[in-house]
Order: C-alpha cells, then structure tokens, then sequence
C-alpha cells in the first residue's frame, strides 16, 4: 500500500538543503506498527522527470539515532509524476 506521505528526516533537510525552510502542519503520521513519528513541518520542492516539472509536498519528521526515520516517496507525489516503473 505505502506511505500516503512523502517524507524527508530533518536532520537530512538541514544537513543538505540548508536553505530551504519549511512551514507549519497539521499532520499526524504513524509508522505499519503505530508509532507516532513527530511532524516538524512541510516542504514544497519543485521535481523534474521526463521533461516535465512538478511541484511537490515533503513532510519534514524528527528523526534522531534513537528514532530513525526513512526519506520516502509517497503515494500523493506518485500520483503526480505518473512514473512509469516499466522502464
């Protein structure tokens, strides 16, 4: 089924896009097991694939060592971009 939220951890965000600031959201997330994970904020990013350009939302969640927390593509930015996984 996978993530409906595309996620980046903080710590990531602020290592590598020094930036790019994010605003706030009403967002809960939780992991396939329950546990919340904290929502810092949201970030737009603007995607290129095939030509094509796409505005797409992040969900910016606290990750640390103790909570690591995975940079995933959801379901709302594949519904944008149509990849198509055949090639």
């Amino acid at each position: 089924t996978g993530s409906a939220a595309s996620i980046i951890p903080e710590n990531l965000l602020l290592s590598q896009f020094t930036k790019i600031k994010y605003e706030p959201v009403q967002l809960r997330l939780r992991t396939y097991n329950g546990t919340n994970v904290p929502v810092k904020g949201r970030i737009m990013i603007i995607v290129q694939h095939e030509g094509a350009y796409f505005m797409l939302p992040l969900v910016v969640a606290k990750a640390d060592e103790q909570r690591p927390v995975p940079t995933l593509l959801g379901q709302n930015c594949l519904e944008h971009t149509r990849l198509n996984w055949a090639q």
